[in-house]
């Protein structure tokens, strides 16, 4: 029987949660053993908990409900297990639930959350993370944190193929752990439910277009409220219901002061979280789901399921779960094009007759639980596809520093590279974690570290947590109480570099083949004594000059003529440098070698060559403001990047501090925009910067009256800004600026025409001169406020 365990932080209401507990209760129990650890289910107002909703045969651990009921033993007892950064990190009653298993599989769900907890905390054969978003477009995703256990994860499982595609065309190093199991839904759950219990639809005036999604960015509710008030200038009457968690009581609260302003308050519906969802979903007309992002939509499963019509943006998951116009219908995401989409189906009764009759049926759960059942009976892990070819040589790089970008590592990065593209089985062990750009330049590769390191992970758990650790053999428990004595009675400083780390050369004689890159390596001593096949040492210096150099580059090398007896070959870069090494060490003149290192030519010809814009002057914008979530600015840089590799030619820059300075710098570089986007910090005199633009940029997810579109209006600046909170009486559009819907792709299409046309900016330019900012009117107001007049 298979151990599996499943790992959430929260399982409250929403489609990974769901879709999680519908799995978990289509698995057949006698093949399968089934924990369930939930990190973190801390209370949340107007949440819907799923737990009681898990099928019995799960053994369920609700680690904060848990930890509730610790005693004062229990925190004496894991004050000598556990290490201060575990029970910073965990709650101790998650640890204790996982200790002394070994599971078969293990699975860290979701992408919103670290996965350090499964990636070092847990033991098991195999271990995956389920990712249930299109990582590509998601602006909450961080990659740099996420990515940092990659070499702790064996799969990657995508809840759709093209959200697969997408995270591998941004992130190439998941190509070789990734694969695609599709979301499970409960049919019979579903149809069950939809007929029991009531909803308040009867209450609303027909046809009811229903959303079931939790208010948050990504789901865009505010792009919903501008559809409904185009569709009412139209003379399209409906109700349009929302149903999900009202956590973000500040989007909410925008939401419905945008329906105040548009008059629809009546008529766009705020339910809020329902147990039952499924009974507002068979008596709606049409279900709609109008994202930014989405990978595998739950609601489109259950709205199928239902047999209701849907509407949906073309998000990823949305393109594989409906065809057009037959299952459902695809919108692009702009306002007009959903408004235009969702009046034909309100008023079109045959083709929603059409696309009822051809989900009537729907049903996958066989299909999807095939993929799981296949998945865990043949997978295997990475280490072992990796090591798993008797034919191909294993080749194993030692790089101390993996993220350094010295040029003997970007010489040995271009060895790597080509290795791997002619089909080697190449891995790197670092002492260090490798960041997403090396990742990223170096797909295919395995990268070890000190954690395949058994002896190391041993060496630094704490004495108790080893001596009641069952999945330890007894020599190694002897082992560490030996350590133990050793450095506190004899106080030995030397004794992990003579008694442990030796240890390291029964994960390098696994390889056939070991390069070690630097001629300073710490692990060389290491590799010599290891008992691979060929071990080679590449030096990147002149070795001579080198050695004597300094008193740490003479203990460095002060045995180099004995350690390199039991290397195979050692490679110098020049003739000149091999003779005169061969001279300092005869005995190994055999062993030398002498090669350039590889040049990146393309790519030095390809950066060399004049780029050819679209616009042969860049156009000068530049962004004013504190930087935080409102100003949304992943998804600017998002914009950005994709204007840059059509060609567009643009110089961005961002005067403002703030808690987000450093994550908008990091998608700047990851992006690879730092040439065109400049950021300039917190300037006590913006003004200097502000009139060298040509535009002031304020493209915000929400604003009240921004001063800083006043601001660059004084200094005759045209303004495009995100027709938000009170700019549209700030700025006439087409007049003094431009006004854009809060959308990327109108922001999008609004900064390409810009930059193709720029003689409008010349044209508002002339209209901004005339300007004038009347603070007479301010303080006549300011009087009668007061009762001053």
């Amino acid at each position: 029987m298979k151990k599996l365990l499943f790992t959430i932080s929260q399982l409250y209401k929403g489609g990974a949660e769901t879709s999680l507990v519908n799995l978990l209760n289509h698995l057949d129990y006698s093949r399968y053993e089934v924990d369930l650890l939930i990190l973190n289910q801390e209370p949340v107002k107007n949440a819907v908990s799923l737990i009681d909703r898990v099928n019995s045969n799960v053994a369920i651990c609700d680690a904060y409900k848990e930890y509730q009921k610790i005693t004062v033993l229990d925190r004496i007892r894991v004050k000598y297990i556990y290490t201060a950064e575990q029970k910073g990190a965990y709650y101790v009653t998650a640890l204790d639930f996982v200790r002394n298993k070994i599971y078969d599989w293990a699975f860290f769900v979701g992408e919103w959350y670290t996965p350090s907890f499964v990636a070092y905390e847990v033991q098991a054969r195999i271990k995956a993370a389920w990712i249930h978003n299109d990582l590509s477009s998601a602006e909450y995703f961080d990659a740099d944190h996420y990515f940092y256990f990659a070499d702790m994860y064996d799969y990657y499982i995508f809840v759709s193929k093209n959200s697969l595609e997408a995270s591998i065309k941004k992130y190439p190093f998941l190509k070789d752990k990734s694969i695609t199991i599709y979301n499970i839904s409960d049919v019979e759950y579903i149809k069950n439910r939809s007929i029991e219990g009531k909803n308040e639809l009867a209450k609303y005036k027909k046809p009811i277009v229903l959303t079931c999604a939790n208010f948050r960015q990504q789901k865009n509710h505010l792009r919903q409220v501008k559809v409904m008030a185009e569709l009412k200038k139209r003379g399209i009457d409906f109700t349009w219901v929302n149903i999900g968690a009202t956590t973000d009581m500040e989007l909410v609260n925008r939401v419905k002061t945008l329906c105040e302003k548009e008059d629809i308050s009546d008529r766009f519906i705020i339910v809020g979280p329902q147990e039952n969802p499924y009974s507002y979903m068979k008596d709606a007309d049409i279900v709609s789901v109008l994202s930014d992002y989405e990978s595998w939509s739950m609601v489109i499963t259950e709205a199928k399921v239902l047999g209701k019509p849907i509407i949906a943006t073309k998000t990823s998951g949305a393109l594989e779960q409906i065809e057009d116009r037959v299952t459902g219908i695809l919108t692009d995401f702009n306002k007009n094009d959903i408004a235009d989409k969702l009046e034909e189906l309100l008023t079109n009764t045959d083709l929603r007759q059409k696309i009822e009759y051809n989900v009537k049926k729907f049903d996958n759960t066989d299909e999807i639980l095939h993929s799981f059942n296949v998945l865990i009976e043949s997978g295997v892990s990475y280490k072992k596809r990796k090591m798993k070819s008797v034919d191909e040589k294993r080749i194993l790089y030692v790089i101390d520093d993996i993220n350094y970008m010295g040029g003997a590592h970007i010489a040995t990065k271009l060895q790597i590279k080509k290795f791997v593209n002619e089909g080697r089985n190449v891995s790197i062990f670092a002492g260090n974690v490798p960041n997403l750009k090396v990742r990223t330049e170096l797909p295919g590769v395995r990268f070890l570290s000190w954690k395949d390191f058994r002896e190391d992970v041993i060496y630094n758990k704490p004495l108790l947590n080893c001596l009641t650790d069952s999945t330890l053999m007894k020599e190694e428990k002897k082992n560490r109480v030996w350590q133990i004595k050793e450095m506190r009675f004899k106080k030995d400083p030397e004794f992990y570099r003579n008694n442990i780390l030796p240890e390291l050369k029964n994960l390098f004689s696994q390889y056939d083949i070991i390069c070690v890159m630097s001629e300073g390596s710490n692990f060389r001593e290491v590799v010599a004594a290891s008992s691979c096949q060929r071990k080679i040492q590449w030096i990147h210096i002149d070795y001579n000059d080198w050695k004597d150099k300094s008193e740490r580059n003479r203990n460095i090398s002060k045995n180099d003529g004995e350690l390199y007896k039991n290397f195979d070959a050692i490679v110098l870069l020049s003739d000149g440098i091999r003779d005169s090494f061969a001279k300092l060490y005869p005995h190994l003149r055999e062993k030398l070698y002498v090669n350039k290192n590889l040049i990146p030519v393309e790519e030095i010809r390809r950066k060399a060559h004049k780029k050819e814009y679209i616009n042969k002057v860049p156009v000068k914008f530049i962004t004013v403001g504190r930087l935080d979530y409102q100003k949304a600015y992943p998804r600017l840089i998002k914009i950005l990047s994709k204007l840059r590799k059509e060609g567009y030619n643009f110089r961005w820059s961002i005067v403002g501090g703030g808690d987000e300075f450093w994550n908008v710098k990091g998608l700047i570089d990851n992006a690879g925009l730092s040439d065109w986007v400049k950021m300039k910090g917190e300037l006590d005199n913006p003004f200097i910067e502000m009139i060298k633009a040509d535009v002031f940029a304020l493209l915000s997810d929400f604003e009240g009256i921004p001063n800083t579109i006043y601001e660059a209006l004084i200094l005759g600046i045209p303004v495009l800004a995100t027709d938000v909170g009170g700019v549209a009486s700030q700025i006439d559009n087409g007049v003094t600026g431009w006004l854009v819907d809060n959308d990327e792709e109108e922001i999008y299409e609004k900064i390409k025409e810009i930059i193709k046309d720029t003689k409008q900016i010349g044209e508002i330019k002339k209209n901004v001169n005339n300007y004038r900012y009347d603070n007479d009117i301010v303080c006549k107001i300011n009087n009668t406020i007061f009762g001053m007049v």
